[in-house]
């Protein structure tokens, strides 16, 4: 009578254990892609945070520039006017003053021209690097995704291998205890 449980529940178990579904990949696959655009999400942000900084930068640059070749003209002809009034004619020395103040004034609306377009090419160049740093977050989420999947597909075969050498053993035990018991019935 033992053999026969035994081998009723060892053929059940076995009967089980083949039938048996493996679990999915679950939530995880998902989760990897929701973070990496998440992550890009967040990147295209900050790249049109620092496009909108390095337009500012370069109208700043433009605009300094300008005030500054206003403000030399108007000193330029401050100096001209103090000249004139003083009887001095503007040749020579003080055509040279003037001459000069303008060169200097020039050159500093250029250096501001060349900050602000500097600074500008400075913002986009890391507004690109946050986007690359985006794409490549985003990537990564998709790269771990199907790796994860791969790797819930081999776990499930590698169970499903191991649920029927289960099932085969129950299987197995199964035909032997019901075996003995007609071997112990049969025999007097």
């Amino acid at each position: 009578m033992t053999a026969a449980i035994s081998g009723g529940l060892g053929l059940i178990g076995g009967l089980f254990g083949m039938s048996q579904k493996p679990a999915g990949p679950g939530i995880a696959p998902q989760m990897y892609i929701m973070a990496g655009q998440e992550q890009q999400g967040a990147a295209r942000g900050e790249a049109q945070m620092l496009g909108r900084e390095a337009a500012f930068s370069y109208e700043q640059g433009l605009l300094e520039a300008a005030q500054t070749e206003y403000k030399m003209r108007s000193i330029k002809e401050q100096q001209a006017l103090k000249f004139s009034s003083q009887g001095i004619t503007l040749g020579g020395s003080p055509l040279g003053v003037l001459q000069e103040t303008e060169s200097l004034g020039m050159q500093e609306a250029n250096a501001q021209r060349r900050r602000g377009t500097e600074l500008s090419g400075l913002y986009e160049m890391q507004g690109l690097q946050m986007l690359r740093q985006g794409s490549a977050a985003a990537f990564s989420g998709f790269a771990q995704s199907l790796q994860s999947q791969w790797d819930a597909k081999v776990q499930a075969s590698q169970q499903k291998a191991q649920n029927f050498q289960t099932g085969i053993a129950g299987l197995r035990a199964g035909v032997e205890g019901f075996g003995s018991m007609f071997k112990s019935k049969g025999t007097p």
